[in-house]
């Protein structure tokens, strides 16, 4: 396509992103945080907006922020301005993309607005790096490069790395970010190293939405169980990660999400010592639990977690569907 006919098409399609209610806006410009041609879950997208804020729920609306969240995504798809990649088995959005033209358009406008800066072009005057509140990295050589820099990032909301260098978690501790709410590490699934996570990740004071996927072999550090305003766990991994048990301490957390790929056995799951621990702890905010193994789950698990919507068993057993069945209706968010 020349260069013409795609500023042309820039130009048509700037005004379907005009035409975006105000608040829908930023939520617009969050796919061009991603990757071109990435296909990002609706769960990711619509926790993230919760989690900047991006979503309000107005006094007097009993509406939850997840189902507005969803709202908007419906609307951004119905308007054409994102693609359906999958949908759920009861019809809702599972994942979608975006079209390289609007992908580039997202990332134009966030440049202009400074919603969020790519590694390519986040390097310049200290003054205006010090500056940045979203940053988003693509490329391994050019995040390397911005990190050994050293550059003040005190004022860093949002951090996305998708990187094939482990290394990111090195980078990564040499840094306080006090005021980042929402971290992102994607590596790929064929990556197979050990990494240390860093135990700073227990200073992110600010944190709300954190996932790590890929093949990452390591162990989330006890002082995570700090941050009282962590709101999102995802751990998608092929590696082995370890979670600490402290984890079920947090009364804000909404969703923890551990997806197993591998064949680990009953004496290896990383995530095996905090199952027993949950079930002494007073009712909480949790609404999201996925994957938890068999094993593991207890009929009384459902009544501690009396804000539960979405519950995912791996390996489910005739027995635990058979307790589940006792349920009248099953909730349609329950997942084996």
């Amino acid at each position: 396509m020349g260069h013409k006919v795609q500023a042309g098409c820039a130009k048509v399609l700037a005004l379907s992103y005009n035409d975006l209610p105000i608040a829908s806006m930023p939520c617009f410009l969050y796919f061009g945080l991603y990757p071109e041609d990435h296909e990002i879950r609706a769960f990711d997208l619509t926790n993230m907006w919760i989690a900047e804020k991006l979503i309000v729920v107005n006094s007097g609306n009993r509406r939850e922020a997840e189902d507005l969240a969803e709202d908007v995504l419906n609307d951004l798809v119905s308007r054409n301005l994102i693609q359906l990649a999958k949908r759920t088995y009861n019809g809702r959005i599972s994942s979608c993309r975006i079209h390289d033209l609007l992908h580039s358009l997202c990332v134009d406008l966030a440049k202009e607005s400074n919603f969020f800066h790519t590694a390519h072009d986040a390097f310049g005057d200290p003054g205006n790096v010090a500056r940045l509140r979203r940053i988003t990295f693509y490329s391994d050589n050019v995040m390397d490069e911005f990190f050994r820099s050293n550059p003040k990032l005190e004022k860093l909301r949002v951090l996305f790395c998708f990187t094939k260098n482990p290394s990111i978690f090195s980078h990564l501790a040499h840094f306080d970010f006090k005021l980042l709410h929402t971290l992102v590490v994607v590596v790929p699934r064929y990556l197979k190293e050990n990494v240390t996570i860093p135990s700073k990740f227990g200073n992110m004071t600010c944190l709300r939405y954190l996932r790590l996927e890929g093949d990452i072999f390591g162990k989330l550090p006890n002082s995570i169980v700090k941050l009282t305003r962590l709101e999102t766990i995802d751990i998608d991994r092929y590696g082995f990660i370890q979670l600490p048990s402290g984890v079920w301490e947090s009364k804000q957390l909404r969703h923890l999400c551990y997806t197993d790929y591998g064949q680990a056995s009953n004496n290896c799951f990383s995530i095996s010592p905090f199952y027993p621990n949950m079930y002494s702890l007073l009712p909480n905010n949790l609404q999201t639990l996925m994957w938890i193994p068999d094993k593991f789950f207890e009929p009384r698990l459902l009544h501690r977690l009396i804000n539960l919507r979405k519950l995912g068993i791996r390996g489910v057993s005739d027995s635990t569907v058979k307790i589940l069945s006792t349920f009248s209706p099953v909730p349609k968010a329950w997942r084996f």
